[in-house]
């Protein structure tokens, strides 16, 4: 599990890091995925 966040909302490069990140695994053969909650949100219904 690898984490990239820190308590800047917009503006700090974490998206262009965790894309980086994945291509980087990717190139590995490894199976990835990404999970992200989006800011502001709440979670509504199953």
């Amino acid at each position: 599990v690898i984490c990239v966040g820190n308590l800047v909302v917009g503006g700090a490069g974490k998206t262009p890091t965790a894309i980086a990140i994945g291509q980087f695994f990717k190139k590995k053969g490894l199976d990835i995925h990404f999970l992200s909650r989006g800011y502001g949100k709440s979670l509504v219904g199953p």
